[in-house]
């Protein structure tokens, strides 16, 4: 029993170090709603700048929906599952200006390939990403 109790206590101050749905970078991330549904996505802000932090709350009005976000070489950035009555929190800072596309990342009904959302991302105030 004593060993079980350790093993319990162990376990619960490991995993809460994790750095799981808290940013690793800035304290105060422009929050942008992200509500996916078939066939296409609602996000209340597409525009950012280069360094800027961001955290996309993810949910889904209807089926489970994949939410991924790719660079113009159509590199995978970022995930996360889009689900209804739940949401999950994406934290991502693009590095470099240009255009991003949010795709869907698990099937979801008969117009699953159109579903897709346009990110704009332009040069920070000071210069960056140039």
């Amino acid at each position: 029993m004593v060993v079980i109790a350790a093993m319990g206590l162990a376990t619960f101050y490991t995993l809460r170090d994790l750095p799981f749905e808290r940013p690793a970078h800035a304290a105060d991330p422009t929050v942008v709603q992200v509500e996916a549904r078939q066939f296409g996505f609602v996000l209340s802000r597409n525009e950012f700048r280069v360094g800027e932090p961001i955290a996309f709350q993810v949910t889904s009005v209807d089926v489970n929906h994949g939410v991924g976000i790719y660079d113009e070489n159509m590199e995978l950035l970022a995930q996360t599952q889009a689900m209804p009555k739940y949401t999950n929190t994406m934290y991502y800072t693009f590095e470099k200006p240009g255009t991003y596309q949010v795709l869907c990342l698990e099937y979801c009904g008969i117009g699953h390939h159109v579903m897709t959302a346009t990110i704009t991302v332009v040069p920070s105030q000071e210069g960056e990403g140039k």
